[in-house]
């Protein structure tokens, strides 16, 4: 039986592909597949992925129509052999011994879902902005904390590990198209009891690929927010840290959906900005006394006071 499964989306990704691919036949841990899911792809991905599948027997190669990322995940996950599975993206990369690491401590800590922190590669430099902690297993409520924390880990799918056994009855949603991957790990992380963490650093998510943000306004940039209401909705009564921390999670992509709206040129965007006022007014207190860097930074402070600022400015009311 496969040990790990590593299940790849790939769409137009030629430019970075190659070092994804290397950095899983790198491994020092053997016993893994790739799955590489090709989803109607049309630049040379195709062609690089089929190099690869007919150089090493552990990667596979599965070409599909165009569906987008959530059913391209959920293929793989159906095709999986693995006993465990990972989820890695076409313009990112692993460091050599991370597999090996991951195994080696689930097993240890015997849980179902290995989580760890991320670096992001910017110009060729790797930064790590996660805090290091001693604890590695955590309850269903302690990592809910830390989900909206983000102090340990992203709340992207890729670099953590999960036994393929918990999976069978999460999918990801087709109908949400940003922040897909932010709910499937929710429904993960939910579905188990205890939740291993290790501080050890493998997994580099490439920022220099990512794409940038189009003048026209997208209505799919409204589903992150949606589904940070949705988790306040469900965990605001477990305590009043719960309480808190999730609703500073909702004002944290709020500032990004108007940040995003600002940047656009075809929309008038002025309800948002009342709305995102009132918000602010509201849990002015807790923003400004937040001690979590990576939900509400100083500069992400300087931000909300600007939007405010800025909501007055173009003469919005209450």
């Amino acid at each position: 039986m496969v040990d790990i499964s590593i299940i790849v989306p790939v769409y137009n990704a030629e430019k970075s592909i190659r070092r994804c691919i290397e950095s899983v036949l790198t491994q020092t841990m053997k016993n893994w597949e790739l799955l590489l899911i090709n989803d109607g792809s049309i630049d040379n991905s195709k062609e690089i992925c089929s190099f690869y599948e007919n150089k090493d027997t552990r990667i596979k190669l599965i070409n599909k129509n165009n569906s987008g990322v959530s059913d391209t995940r959920n293929l793989g996950v159906d095709l999986s052999e693995g006993e465990y599975i990972t989820f890695l993206d076409a313009d990112d990369w692993i460091e050599h011994d991370m597999l090996e690491i991951m195994l080696s401590n689930i097993k240890k800590l015997d849980v179902s879902i290995l989580l760890m922190p991320t670096y992001r590669d910017q110009k060729n430099i790797s930064v790590n902005n996660f805090i290091s902690t001693r604890k590695n297993i955590f309850t269903k409520k302690e990592i809910q904390l830390e989900f909206f924390k983000q102090d340990l880990f992203t709340y992207s799918v890729w670099g953590k590990l999960y036994k393929k056994n918990i999976l069978k009855d999460i999918r990801f949603d087709k109908c949400i198209q940003i922040g897909e991957d932010m709910l499937y790990l929710w429904k993960a992380l939910n579905s188990v009891d205890k939740i291993g963490y290790i501080s050890f650093c493998k997994y580099h998510y490439d920022l220099n690929m990512s794409q940038t943000v189009t003048s026209s306004f997208k209505k799919r940039w409204f589903f992150p927010t949606r589904l940070a209401e949705d988790f306040y909705i469900e965990v605001k009564d477990i305590s009043k840290e719960h309480e808190i921390l999730s609703r500073l999670f909702i004002i944290f992509h709020l500032v990004f959906l108007v940040d995003l709206i600002n940047k656009t040129q075809n929309i008038n965007n002025k309800h948002i900005l009342i709305y995102f006022r009132k918000i602010v007014r509201r849990n002015l207190k807790d923003i400004w006394h937040c001690s979590y860097k990576n939900l509400i930074s100083n500069r992400l402070k300087i931000k909300i006071i600007y939007f405010v600022i800025l909501s007055y400015l173009i003469g919005c009311k209450n």
